[in-house]
């Protein structure tokens, strides 16, 4: 069975420690979502369930979301992009 993971390989290293370190509360957020997602894919939920069921994840263009830092009934002020793939096993 394929399982999701992050992989920070795009990241520009030192400006994700600025803004981490200037919005921490923002960057929990945004992480604890993303865990929630990577959770949810690796029980065998499919893609297409997820992003109809979690509020903060938002599709941009083909293959890349947004996942806000709050719930969709709550303000989002910060978010982050990611491109998310699968890796096989």
């Amino acid at each position: 069975m394929a399982t999701w993971c992050i992989n920070d390989n795009n990241i520009v290293k030192n400006k994700f420690k600025k803004y981490q370190k200037n919005h921490k509360e923002d960057t929990a957020s945004v992480f604890a979502n993303l865990l929630d997602l990577i959770d949810f894919l690796n029980s065998g939920i499919s893609f297409r369930q997820v992003l109809q069921n979690r509020s903060y994840l938002k599709n941009e263009k083909g293959h890349v979301y947004r996942i806000a830092n709050k719930n969709a009934l709550m303000l989002m002020k910060q978010g982050f992009i990611f491109v998310l793939k699968r890796n096989k096993k």
